[in-house]
Formats: C-alpha cells, sequence, structure tokens
C-alpha cells in the first residue's frame, strides 16, 4: 500500500503482472489509492475509491478447450461524507468475487460454454455511522450457472 505522504488524495499506478505459457497463463492486477486526512480539515476524497483493488486470473486455452477462473478483491469505501440523517459517513464492506468460465469449440462452427458466477456468494453490505457501522442495505444475490451454446452460421 502506497503510503500518503502529502495531505491531498491520490492513486498509485496499478501494478500488473501477465504471464502466457503457450494457452496457460496468469494475469494480476492491484491498484491501491491514498486519502490523508489532517486535523480538522479533510482532505478531498475520491468517491467511491477503494483503498486497495485488485484482480486475478488463471487461464487457459488451446483453441479447443478454454478455461479461465478469476478473483476480485475490492477493499472498503466510503459512498457518501457526509453521510445522510445525520450521519457522519455511508460506505460498503469489502468484497470478494469468484468467477469461473469454460468454453469447447466442439466443431469449427458450434461451440459449448459453462459459466459459474459468483462462486464466494458475496453480499453486499453498505452501512452508515463510522460508529455504529449500521446496516443500512444488505443483499446477497446468489451465484448463477450459466449453460449455452452458440452456433456459427
Amino acid at each position: 500500500m502506497p503510503r500518503c505522504e502529502d495531505r491531498t488524495a491520490r492513486t498509485a499506478g496499478p501494478i500488473c503482472l501477465r504471464a502466457d505459457d503457450g494457452g496457460r497463463g496468469v494475469s494480476l492486477i492491484r491498484e491501491a489509492a491514498c486519502h490523508a486526512r489532517t486535523g480538522s480539515s479533510r482532505a478531498p476524497l475520491l468517491l467511491p475509491v477503494s483503498g486497495t483493488a485488485a484482480n486475478a486470473t488463471l487461464y487457459f486455452d488451446n483453441g479447443t478447450w478454454s478455461a479461465r477462473v478469476s478473483g476480485a478483491y475490492r477493499s472498503p469505501y466510503l459512498t457518501n461524507v457526509p453521510g445522510q440523517n445525520l450521519n457522519d459517513v455511508e460506505g460498503t464492506k469489502q468484497t470478494i468475487n469468484v468467477d469461473f468460465a469454460s468454453s469447447w469449440n466442439v466443431t469449427e462452427n458450434f461451440q459449448l460454454t459453462l459459466e459459474a458466477l459468483n462462486l464466494t456468494n458475496q453480499f453486499q453490505y453498505q452501512y452508515v455511522d463510522t460508529g455504529g457501522n449500521r446496516v443500512n442495505y444488505y443483499h446477497q444475490q446468489g451465484r448463477d450457472y450459466l449453460v449455452g451454446a452458440r452456433y456459427k452460421f
């Protein structure tokens, strides 16, 4: 995580790594932002920016079969400062999502696909008030499984 040396909000550049070995590979991305605050004054806030966001993907593709598993992390972030109804802030807690996708090219024109989304069954947890951390919105979407077929004419 970068250090905030001055009194302004800034975003550190992304750290990206990618390795590919004949259809197999990994992709990693991490970004970080600092929000500096001092005394009674507040530095400008970038809303809604997380302190850290990271994505990782492992993949395989040989032209006939392909598969990918991806993970995404987002640290807690503020959505409103000040918050509504006399609350000091409104914010969202961290999230971790994992997805999977694969395909099989049965012929040159016909493809079968399988996707599994939100494998971690991640929920959205939004809160108000830093002291009370009271739930404002809690929603759990669930996992999604999709099977598909594609034909090119």
